[in-house]
């Protein structure tokens, strides 16, 4: 990702020749999972559900993928990055 201005995110097309790898911090990661752009952009994918956070009954809304929820940060981060993949 590159910025376009300072603290506006911008991204831009980039090819991949042959897979990637990923070294996660074990103690900050759980699993590493791969889900293709246009899964993620398909309005489909997102979903919410009910839960409690630090006692506080909230809807929580997350990507789904296969089995698994991606929420939180992550799916707040994903949000942001999708906005400017289609404005592009």
């Amino acid at each position: 990702m590159r910025t376009a201005k300072p603290g506006a995110p911008a991204a831009a097309p980039a090819a991949v020749d042959g897979p990637l790898s990923f070294t996660p911090q074990a103690n900050e990661v759980a699993e590493v999972i791969e889900v293709p752009l246009d899964h993620l952009l398909d309005p489909a994918t997102v979903h919410e559900e009910t839960r409690t956070i630090r006692g506080e009954t909230v809807n929580v809304p997350f990507y789904a993928h296969g089995s698994h929820k991606i929420w939180g940060a992550t799916a707040m981060v994903l949000a942001e990055f999708l906005d400017v993949v289609r404005s592009i």
